[in-house]
């Protein structure tokens, strides 16, 4: 099992710390944390007494732990997990019955940042999600916003949000029909009920199901990509996301992506054809 001690360093927001807590029951911790273990950052929610519902404060160290990871030139991939027993449980229902008016800065950042705080802007850099246990609401907005998502066998994925009155707000009405399509989507969307990870990988929701420890193979994921060329690989993931979120058209998104992969030509693309000419000789 891959044990946090081995990472190169722990990264914590302490400084969002003051009034951050719904309750005066709950300990006083960090909401998440940050490892960096080779090229590879590994982001945990780290809220397990609540299994892991995010709340206003939970969600800006959230969306710190993002953005240093996405500052961090040392590291390409990142893989968003939960402590205890699941990955999200969703947003914390307790905070959103406290909400009384539209001018509360709570919900002044709901509307900047979205309620899990990582949701209104595509991550700059490939982002995995590591699942297991209760993966719902807000939780699957979250994997949502993930490159690829690989979950134990047992998990539960759904959209739990609808039985209680809570819109999507974070995605899961854009990005679920455009990842699994729209009538495979409004089944999930319109009853609120749950899929199990082997549903959740036979229409694409799921990438791949851990065959062993999950974080472990998660890294091992992590480290395939981050093998590779790393201009090419950014300028590839960030043209599929256009085709499918901004082409105007079939030929912008073709245009796009000539005029993008060019780029990567005269760097990429020269240096890899000497080395597997090389690879010939040899």
């Amino acid at each position: 099992m891959m044990k946090v001690a081995s990472f190169c360093f722990i990264r914590r927001f302490p400084s969002l710390a003051v009034g951050r807590l719904s309750t005066s029951s709950e300990p006083v911790v960090d909401f998440v944390t940050m490892d960096r273990r080779e090229n590879v950052t590994i982001i945990s929610l780290n809220r397990p007494q609540k299994k892991n519902a995010v709340n206003w404060a939970m969600a800006k160290e959230l969306n710190a732990a993002m953005t240093a990871f996405e500052e961090d030139s040392k590291s390409r991939v990142a893989i968003l997990r939960g402590n205890g027993d699941s990955f999200c449980s969703g947003y914390d229902l307790a905070e959103v019955s406290d909400l009384t008016t539209t001018e509360d800065e709570k919900y002044l950042h709901l509307r900047e940042f979205g309620p899990m705080g990582i949701t209104r802007q595509p991550f700059k850099k490939p982002v995995i999600a590591a699942l297991h246990g209760y993966v719902i609401g807000g939780g699957l907005e979250v994997a949502l916003a993930c490159d690829l998502r690989i979950a134990t066998p047992d998990v539960i994925i759904g959209g739990f949000n609808r039985k209680w009155g809570v819109p999507f707000i974070d995605g899961g009405s854009v990005r679920l029909p455009a990842m699994i399509g729209i009538s495979r989507a409004l089944d999930l969307i319109l009853t609120g009920r749950s899929m199990l990870s082997e549903e959740s990988l036979s229409i694409g929701l799921v990438n791949r199901i851990a065959n062993g420890d999950l974080m472990e193979d998660a890294f091992a994921l992590a480290k395939q990509i981050s093998s590779n060329p790393n201009l090419c690989l950014l300028t590839d993931r960030q043209n599929v996301y256009y085709s499918a979120y901004d082409a105007k058209s079939f030929d912008d998104a073709m245009n796009n992506e000539l005029e993008k992969g060019l780029n990567v030509v005269s760097v990429d693309s020269v240096r890899g054809a000497r080395k597997f000419l090389e690879s010939v000789k040899r």
